[in-house]
């Protein structure tokens, strides 16, 4: 059986980005805050020089009501990002270290 590969991995990072700048419009502190990340991890991540652990995007997950499995297999788009929400009765959390409005 084949491992991700590197572009698999960094879609994972692609998708962090999107959804925190692109659907929740959060500081990299606010949106890591909450999934027990710190500002250095998320940008870490944002930047591709790591991947995010799979404890913190279990996290991402449960906090932001994102599809893990969805997350980490397609490309999250402005055309898509409402189909990765786990309950799509809901809409995407506020929280209170935002850079601006929330979606």
């Amino acid at each position: 059986m084949k491992g991700p590969t590197n572009d698999d991995k960094y879609m994972i990072c692609d998708n962090l980005k999107f959804l925190r700048e692109d659907v929740l419009n959060l500081t990299q502190e606010g949106f890591g805050q909450p999934i027990g990340a710190t500002r250095n991890m998320i940008n870490a991540y944002e930047l591709k020089r790591a991947v995010p652990p799979m404890d913190k995007l279990v996290n991402l997950s449960n906090v932001y009501n994102i599809d893990l499995n969805k997350f980490i297999k397609e490309r999250m788009d402005k055309s898509n990002f409402l189909d990765f929400r786990v309950d799509k009765s809901k809409k995407f959390p506020s929280t209170t270290i935002s850079k601006g409005k929330n979606i």
